[in-house]
């Protein structure tokens, strides 16, 4: 049941640090990092518009249209992923 460290022990800096020197990870995370703040901001001043103007049904209306795309997307695209080999479509 050995999966990098001992249960208890502690990770030091090397190995957590030792993750970024990978180019493409480090990339990832840091791509990651810019687009879950304007995912933040985007969702933030949506709601805050809809606060301040006591338009606050139309604050959720909005976050759920917003939502549905999503979804949806999700569920077909799921359903067509496990339809094909997965080494093919990555």
């Amino acid at each position: 049941m050995s999966v990098g460290h001992e249960r208890g022990s502690k990770i030091n800096d090397s190995q957590c640090s030792s993750c970024f020197a990978a180019g493409s990870f480090r990339r990832y995370i840091i791509g990651s990092a810019i687009s879950d703040t304007g995912t933040w901001m985007q969702v933030m001043t949506k709601d805050g518009h809809g606060y301040a103007h006591d338009f606050g049904i139309d604050a959720g209306l909005v976050q759920l249209c917003a939502g549905l795309p999503m979804l949806a997307l999700t569920m077909i695209g799921g359903s067509t992923a496990d339809k094909f080999d997965k080494r093919k479509i990555l």
